[in-house]
């Protein structure tokens, strides 16, 4: 029986930057744009309290964005 060496363990902002920095990451996190884009435009326009929903959504994205950056950092 053979044993082999175990493997590095990676951080998840190193699993994120290696799958985003890939030629598949990238359209996939274009998709996920228009994906959000789309529905702060269908929050806007489709219910009163929209702007609740818009103000919702910019602060999980800005914590995502936060991450990400954060996780560039690491690297």
């Amino acid at each position: 029986m053979t044993t082999s060496k175990p493997q590095r363990e990676i951080s998840t902002g190193e699993a994120v930057v290696r799958f985003f920095g890939s030629w598949f990451g990238l359209p996939l996190l274009a998709f996920g744009i228009l994906i959000v884009a789309g529905i702060v435009a269908l929050a806007v326009f489709a219910w009163p309290s929209g702007t609740i929903v818009v103000g919702i959504l910019v602060l999980l994205g800005l914590g995502v964005w936060r991450g990400f950056h954060t996780a560039l950092k690491d690297v």
